[in-house]
């Protein structure tokens, strides 16, 4: 059986691996030629922003972000409940407190419950339109006009989406998007900050020609990524786990590198500075911009078909709002037991969909969560819910017989309880 996939390089199409390859085999013909900023130049016409600054990742942005409005140490930002240590850490980097709010039943921050927690250190809402759904920004707007709070957009899942048409990131101050490897465009890493705001956006700029260059070695390790997964990883998965245990002797070794170091895990700074975006992988991320509508409108097709086949079976599912695009397809099963089962049970049929958004309020599983600044009891509801969570594959690289296949087995576990 062929495996199917929820992480692994999942938007990876064979031209990026091509061009992945010719890009680390001439590294630096691409060093001298400014794809980065070509890159922000197309994603601002894309947002219709005024200014897109790039950096090496969607967490160097978001710390840029944040320094640059200069906020005094101890200043609080609230945050969803269920959330990445990505999020948290340039909060924490930045000698800033996190206040976590818990979710509602789309796995976005509950609205309802901010208010109570705003207090005079609260200086801003970072706001994260979790798997592609849309948060009501027009409330978020309101409430932090009410209590003078910034808004700054975690758009890292939502490339693409729309509230009451206008993208994502254009509701906010500011706000950022990331190229991770398992996001809406890879890159393996990279990301942009966005703002319309003239002041912040020359301070966020300031920060990126401030911000050190990441070494060869290290841009290298993301140039191989999604060859030897291609070539390598992947394939072996046919033979049981082998693809797994050789992708862990590849970050060990440091052929490859990890999505977060063990360092950001413990909430320990990694940097002294945010860093720039590579020209080399600037280069995948223009290729898979140019595939941005394809990418998003199978993705709504793949989900369209999840959520009718699977309508009939125990699981709730996250609204289906105009304007969302589907990263992921969540689906919430009645009890912990059942997911961590139902995991198992695709995972016998090469179904690996454990992606690490799953046991912890804030993921990876083995974050440091006390290190997070997060106190386990007090966001109740993304607790239960990071316990029940199953995320289906929607990426370019799910066709439509693999979501048939994902859903037959589901079907089949069910059928066996």
């Amino acid at each position: 059986m062929k495996p199917v996939f929820s992480v692994l390089s999942p938007n990876v199409e064979q031209d990026d691996i091509r061009l992945a390859q010719n890009v680390l085999e001439n590294i630096s013909d691409y060093q001298r030629k400014n794809y980065a900023q070509q890159l922000a130049e197309a994603v601002r016409q894309y947002l219709s922003a005024d200014y897109v600054i790039p950096f090496q990742s969607g967490r160097s942005a978001l710390w840029a972000i944040i320094r640059s409005y200069q906020w005094p140490a101890g200043s609080q930002i609230i945050l969803p409940g269920f959330t990445c240590a990505a999020a948290v850490n340039p909060v924490i980097w930045s000698g800033l407190e996190p206040v976590f709010i818990d979710v509602d039943h789309n796995l976005n921050i509950d609205l309802n419950k901010v208010e109570p927690k705003i207090s005079k250190k609260t200086r801003a809402i970072l706001i994260q339109h979790t798997f592609g759904l849309p948060v009501e920004m027009d409330r978020v707007k309101d409430l932090a006009q009410r209590h003078n709070l910034v808004v700054i957009e975690d758009c890292a899942h939502s490339l693409g989406a729309y509230f009451q048409d206008r993208p994502v990131g254009s509701w906010g101050e500011a706000s950022f998007f990331s190229f991770g490897r398992d996001k809406i465009l890879s890159s393996v890493f990279g990301g942009v900050a966005t703002t319309n705001d003239k002041k912040l956006g020359s301070e966020i700029k300031q920060a990126a020609q401030e911000g050190s260059q990441p070494s060869r070695g290290w841009i290298k390790q993301q140039l191989r990524h999604p060859l030897l997964v291609d070539r390598w990883v992947q394939p072996y998965y046919l033979r049981g786990e082998l693809g797994r245990r050789l992708l862990l002797i590849l970050q060990k070794t440091r052929i490859l590198s990890k999505a977060m170091t063990r360092r950001e895990k413990r909430g320990e700074l990694t940097a002294m500075a945010p860093m720039k975006m590579p020209n080399e992988l600037a280069v995948l991320a223009l290729n898979q911009f140019t595939k941005l509508d394809r990418y998003n409108n199978h993705r709504q097709t793949i989900a369209d078909f999840y959520r009718s086949k699977l309508k009939k079976l125990p699981v709730s599912m996250t609204d289906d709002k105009i304007g969302r695009v589907y990263l992921k397809f969540p689906i919430i099963l009645s009890d912990k037991e059942s997911a961590d089962g139902l995991l198992k049970h695709l995972r016998r049929q090469k179904i690996y969909l454990y992606d690490g958004w799953k046991d912890t309020p804030i993921v990876p599983s083995d974050v440091d969560l006390a290190a997070m600044r997060y106190h386990w009891g007090s966001c109740p509801r993304a607790e239960d819910l990071s316990g029940r969570i199953v995320n289906l594959p929607t990426h370019i690289n799910v066709s439509a017989e693999d979501a048939a296949r994902v859903v037959q087995e589901i079907e089949n576990f069910f059928a066996g309880l």
